[in-house]
């Protein structure tokens, strides 16, 4: 068997820019919506008397748990770590309390981009017709060479949490908070939108693979059942999985490789 991960956050895209590019080495790719990724990133406040209340009232509460720590041995209950009340955004993070705690994280502007893209839209750009073209010659390779061909999709941060974004934000809230990652840009934010959108690249592999009878395993319903009970599956400042988002994606792929008879054990790596 062969395993094909498909990423939802740019693989259309990039087949067109590489297209592009084998045509005419020369082209210049288009930059992505959002703000431009620096080599250095520095993030502070503009008083320094505000940082430093921050961490005076960091070391305080460092020496709190660390008494805390000491009585356990008195047998006294330690509280939970403070968590917030409500779900905010500041500058790029949001902060959403899920389950007794908090989760933090940011999203990534050229993949939030993605699900303004409807899937009559995804499917009319030559990027998914470029995606079709490879799926179908890797599954005839993989038939030649006596193989069968798995498509695993991949979803990107946006799809996954933009559900729980959207149980904790008013919409006109959540609309102002997504639309700071394209501040300085004409994109217009609409969430209602976004969330028909979230599973278009979803049902289009899902649908390509039924018609060439390729298994298709989707990673999404696993991850965002994590994120949900206030596991998270991502970086908080990146769009790439963490070790439980990689622990997950093994498990769905082992459990679909069992499932399958193709390993009683299989080992995972």
């Amino acid at each position: 068997m062969v395993v094909v991960a498909f990423f939802a956050g740019n693989d259309i895209f990039n087949a067109e820019s590489f297209d592009d590019f084998i045509r005419d080495p020369s082209h210049e790719r288009p930059r992505p919506p959002g703000w431009r990724i620096k080599d250095v990133v520095a993030r502070f406040d503009g008083l320094y008397l505000v940082s430093l209340a921050r961490a005076a009232a960091d070391a305080i509460g460092k020496a709190e748990a660390t008494s805390l720590a000491a009585g356990r041995e008195d047998g006294a209950a330690v509280p939970p770590a403070p968590v917030e009340s409500r779900a905010s955004f500041d500058r790029g993070m949001f902060t959403v309390p899920v389950e007794g705690r908090s989760l933090r994280f940011a999203l990534m502007p050229p993949y939030l981009n993605t699900l303004r893209f409807s899937r009559d839209e995804l499917q009319a750009r030559r990027g998914w017709g470029l995606t079709r073209d490879t799926v179908e010659r890797m599954q005839r390779l993989g038939r030649d060479a006596g193989a069968e061909l798995v498509v695993m999709f991949v979803p990107f941060k946006s799809q996954v949490y933009l559900p729980l974004l959207r149980r904790s934000f008013p919409r006109e809230e959540l609309e102002k908070a997504l639309g700071f990652y394209f501040r300085g840009e004409n994109i217009a934010v609409d969430v209602e939108a976004m969330e028909r959108h979230r599973l278009a690249q979803n049902e289009l592999m899902g649908s390509l693979c039924a018609e060439l009878g390729v298994s298709f395993v989707d990673l999404t319903a696993a991850l965002e059942t994590e994120v949900s009970s206030a596991r998270e599956t991502y970086f908080p400042d990146d769009a790439h999985w963490n070790a439980a988002g990689h622990e997950i994606a093994a498990r769905v792929l082992a459990d679909f490789l069992q499932g399958h008879g193709s390993f009683s054990k299989p080992t995972l790596q």
